[in-house]
């Protein structure tokens, strides 16, 4: 499943990378739930 390669790029098994347009879907995704702070917590990476 998804997650599974989530989890993996989480905790540093592989590396991940995102598309320009897998960013604005999760923007809009996350937009949808009315928390901006969700929102700024799942966009910062650090």
């Amino acid at each position: 499943m998804s997650i599974n390669l989530f989890d993996a790029v989480v905790s540093k098994e592989i590396d991940g990378y995102l598309c320009a347009t897998t960013l604005t879907t999760i923007d809009y995704l996350v937009a949808k739930l009315q928390d901006k702070q969700l929102l700024l917590d799942v966009l910062i990476v650090t």
